[in-house]
């Protein structure tokens, strides 16, 4: 049967007239763009917010890296199911409408919210976009997986029961589940543990735990990664070149007190892999609205900035200080090589200032670590590591001793020690970079010891690669407690290893299996953090806070410890759509 036509002459007047009116009407209420309410209380609707971020990346996905820019990035997509909190729990609700946990704590039950949808895209065609215990249930075995993508197996391929076989057999998520992760119906997901730990929970705040979407996965395969589709207050919109453009998801499901549907901005744009040097010259020039992490050799200049704007030359700021629990340190290969042995490992750690390095390279801009690896915040002080700090204090030549312990280890002119490599996991001129030359400088003129710096923005690739001796690490817990830090030196969550101590694994485990927050579990905490510093697994060198500046019509702007922003609150006060 063939299509009718119209009949023209049918038509009368007033009947063209009507489908005329329909037509327009269709093409108002459907295809005009949606305009956006005022908003209630003090906040602004609309508006563009743009930062730069040193590192590069054209891609975003939950379980490739977990480096802060890159996390930044990926927060305004991807979800987890709970969010991490200060508070005595670690986590609160995010995705999850409720937590159930059992008696023996060996079986977690997680409910979804209901009317979470993922952000519109293409291959959902012919599928729903609300968010359900499938999806979960996909993210969490693709995080137990050996799938290339996944560079973060170690969170929970010990802890799910039947996850170290679903990773060893190589199975595919795509195609199969984790035995220990059950659906139970369409919003609801449990999961057997294979021990009663304490932290498990926490781990699930953890952002690269982004819920993904199983229709997406299911649509795009491996081509997911250049196809980010989440439940965040944001979705990708165009990548071109080095700038990514993120409009507001409008499908969002949080709101804010005053019931205003988040997010407040329309877009947030990243100028990606922009040098150091050039990162202030875009705030200054009125190029970004956020300047993070701000190089402590730019200071001078850019509170030169400050006095330029108060002339009306730049745009005025605010400068922005968050205590954090964020460290940097220096760690060895200790599964080959001469750092195999304690020795070599002490001699390297008396000739390392952190004093030096935080006076002179750094400008007294970082605070020296003092031989502790935790931060001490929320309350946590380690004070079994008194004498082992006092003991190290009371050294006076410590070049002798450490050329001795050399010598004691089997190296001498007979046996000259080889030349090592160690990896700044970052480029030239950052800061990292300046305070690692200090350190080559340090061994080169204190040990005689040859040493070749690598830099490299390919953190991934650096921390896979045998042959590095020394890596210089920057960490700040994806949530907050001793656990998060302590975990680094946990064997079974390394990949791959690079330190493995009976002794520091044992009291690791007992700090997870204990009651949270008891004196028993705060107590296995400290002395697995002594068994690490004084088996010279890592050299600790300075915290820091995070210093940052933002444009002052920048509102809502909130850093959290872990230096994370929630950009669904930010509003942009100066904004002309404030007048409409």
């Amino acid at each position: 049967m063939g299509v009718p036509s119209i009949n023209k002459t049918a038509l009368t007047r007033p009947g063209w007239l009507l489908l005329v009116v329909g037509t327009l009407l269709f093409c108002f209420v459907f295809l005009w763009p949606s305009q956006r309410q005022k908003a209630k209380g003090p906040v602004v609707l609309g508006g563009t917010l743009r930062y730069s971020t040193v590192e590069a990346f054209n891609t975003l996905f939950p379980l490739s890296s977990n480096t802060l820019d890159y996390q930044r990035a990926l927060q305004l997509v991807y979800e987890p199911v709970l969010t991490a909190a200060d508070n005595q729990r670690g986590w609160e609700y995010n995705l999850a409408k409720s937590v159930r946990v059992s008696k023996d704590q060996k079986v977690i039950t997680l409910r979804l919210k209901q009317g979470v949808y993922f952000s519109k895209d293409a291959c959902f065609r012919f599928s729903s976009r609300e968010l359900t215990a499938k999806d979960l249930a996909f993210t969490l075995s693709f995080a137990c997986s050996k799938n290339n993508l996944n560079q973060q197996s170690h969170l929970l391929t010990e802890l799910i029961v039947g996850a170290k076989q679903f990773y060893i057999q190589n199975k595919s998520p795509f195609l199969n589940t984790v035995s220990g992760i059950q659906i139970i119906d369409k919003y609801t997901v449990k999961i057997q543990l294979t021990a009663a730990y304490n932290h498990f929970l926490s781990i699930l705040s953890n952002n690269s735990l982004g819920v993904l979407s199983r229709v997406a996965a299911d649509y795009y395969r491996t081509g997911l990664p250049a196809h980010p589709i989440g439940t965040g207050a944001f979705y990708l919109n165009s990548k071109k070149g080095k700038t990514l453009s993120f409009l507001r998801n409008k499908d969002y499901w949080n709101y804010d007190r005053y019931g205003n549907q988040l997010p407040y901005l329309d877009e947030v744009i990243i100028y990606t892999g922009v040098s150091s040097s050039k990162e202030h010259k875009l705030f200054s020039a009125n190029q970004t609205d956020l300047l993070f992490d701000l190089p402590v050799n730019q200071l001078p200049s850019a509170f030169g900035t400050l006095q330029d704007a108060q002339k009306g030359k730049n745009p005025l700021h605010e400068v922005y200080i968050r205590p954090s629990s964020k460290i940097h340190y220096l760690y060895f290969n200790t599964m080959k090589g001469p750092f195999r042995q304690l020795l070599v490992r002490k001699a390297f750690s008396l000739v390392i200032d952190p004093e030096l390095i935080c006076a002179n390279d750094l400008n007294g801009e970082g605070s020296p670590m003092g031989g502790r690896f935790i931060p001490e915040r929320n309350g946590y002080r380690n004070e079994l590591l008194r004498d082992f700090q006092d003991q190290n204090s009371r050294i006076t030549d410590k070049i002798k001793l450490a050329k001795n312990y050399l010598k004691l280890a089997g190296f001498g002119p007979d046996n000259p020690f080889p030349k090592i490599n160690l990896a700044v996991r970052g480029v030239k001129n950052s800061v990292a970079g300046t305070w690692c030359r200090a350190v080559q400088k340090m061994i080169q003129e204190k040990l005689g010891i040859s040493v070749r710096l690598m830099y490299n923005n390919n953190i991934s690739k650096q921390l896979s690669d045998t042959n590095i001796d020394i890596w210089r690490g920057g960490w700040v817990g994806d949530y907050p407690g001793a656990e998060s830090y302590l975990r680094l030196f946990y064997s079974a969550a390394q990949n791959p290893v690079f330190f493995k101590n009976s002794a520091v694994d044992r009291y690791y485990l007992s700090s997870i299996f204990e009651r949270p927050e008891s004196p028993l579990q705060v107590l296995a905490q400290k002395i697995c953090e002594k068994e690490i510093i004084s088996s010279y697994a890592l050299i600790p060198v300075y915290t820091e806070d995070f210093f940052m500046i933002h444009k002052l019509q920048v509102r809502g702007f909130q850093l959290a410890e872990s230096g994370l922003v929630d950009f669904s609150k930010i509003y942009l006060k100066g904004f002309k759509a404030e007048e409409n």
